[in-house]
């Protein structure tokens, strides 16, 4: 039988997010930072400069002219923006080829996540947040306790499928019946093994429960409205095809986020609408990175 404290030690196990990303993220945390820190790190990361390029180069920004150096794709994304592709492209190299667990490859997993935080970050600029990109790095992460728990519901696929299509539980209940945690709780213990920017953690702990009473207890104001925006752009990312794991057999939106957000049904087509391009891109650009 597979104990609750043996899964949440193995996110110990798990690989780093290598030195590029961790010392962008310490460049953010500096306030005396500059953009010739970033292009200096971005030099020294292929992988990282590739993707900065592609990106300031795409029809995204539309720039006039080609840009053709770290420096200038630093300056062009901003700081935060080259945070968030810094850590996408980190990812990109511990996501397993699969996630048997939940019956999805790696590139279903991934533009799911790219689905969730491009979503999010839009549902936030709706929404007059003032925190797109952060909304884009919760999202893009939200489910990254599913690279711990994954390992563990192989082992036990049956039982979980019996308990979402007979006992028509939700993904997290039947996760706790089967292995006594879910990916929520996975997925904040791994936010703080890769010291990941604060809020990350919370927003991965909450996003199936937005309005937790325990949830809204733990943060701000802003953090709790950042978790209902990755909470709302999950349940659109899974009605629009992005998200082919079991999770989506039993999924209800919290009518109180869609509220509060102000994110009316016309409004999520409109988001819809303009988003599938931005996604289908982002997950092109980050693919031809890796």
């Amino acid at each position: 039988m597979i104990s609750q404290e043996e899964i949440l030690s193995s996110v110990d196990h798990l690989p780093g997010l290598g030195s590029s990303f961790a010392r962008i993220s310490e460049l953010g945390r500096d306030e005396s930072s500059e953009l010739e820190d970033y292009a200096r790190v971005v030099e020294s990361d292929p992988a990282l400069a590739g993707n900065l390029l592609r990106l300031a180069n795409s029809a995204e920004f539309g720039l006039a002219r080609q840009v053709d150096s770290a420096a200038q794709a630093v300056a062009v994304l901003g700081t935060r923006r080259v945070l968030s592709v810094a850590l996408a492209t980190a990812l990109r190299g511990v996501i397993p080829g699969e996630l048997a667990g939940y019956g999805i490859d790696a590139r279903d997993f991934w533009r799911h996540c790219i689905a969730v935080g491009v979503l999010a970050q839009e549902l936030g600029q709706e929404a007059g947040l003032g925190m797109e990109e952060e909304c884009f790095l919760a999202g893009l992460l939200h489910d990254i306790g599913k690279l711990v728990t994954s390992t563990y519901l192989a082992r036990e696929a049956p039982a979980l499928l019996k308990g979402l299509r007979r006992e028509q539980l939700a993904l997290v209940e039947a996760e706790r019946a089967v292995l006594g945690v879910d990916h929520t709780e996975v997925g904040s213990a791994v936010a703080e093994r890769w010291d990941l920017p604060p809020g990350i953690g919370f927003v991965a702990r909450w996003h199936h429960h937005p309005g937790s009473r325990e949830g809204e207890d733990g943060g701000d104001e802003i953090l709790r409205a950042v978790t209902e925006a990755v909470h709302v752009a999950d349940c659109l990312a899974h009605a629009l095809g992005y998200g082919t794991d079991i999770g989506e057999l039993s999924r209800e939106i919290d009518a109180a986020s869609m509220e509060r957000l102000g994110a009316s049904p016309p409004l999520l087509e409109r988001i819809a609408g303009r988003s599938i391009p931005e996604i289908e891109e982002r997950t092109r650009l980050l693919e031809e990175g890796k």
